[in-house]
């Protein structure tokens, strides 16, 4: 099985190919990750308005990782193994 990998520029690469497609600029709106590619695409791109919903921080999720792994070990390791976040 080949393993494919996208790197944030590809996702940026795609909203600006779906906003150019479109009859006027739209708002850009994030969430999370989201969040991160809307503030990487209007860095070179222009919009009415960009929208943030809890995005990720450009130096990425490291911090607040390392800080879930020191305060709540078991939850965290049980949410990677499963890739549930809804675990108890």
């Amino acid at each position: 099985m080949l393993a494919v990998h996208s790197t944030i520029a590809d996702y940026v690469d795609d909203v600006a190919t779906v906003a150019n497609e479109l009859p006027s600029r739209p708002v850009v709106i994030g969430h999370s990750m989201g969040g991160f590619i809307v503030q990487k695409y209007l860095e070179s791109h222009s919009a009415p308005a960009g929208v943030l919903l809890g995005a990720a921080p450009s130096g990425g999720i490291w911090r607040s990782t390392l800080r879930t792994l020191r305060r709540h070990p078991r939850a965290l390791l049980a949410e990677t193994l499963t890739l549930s976040p809804y675990r108890l």
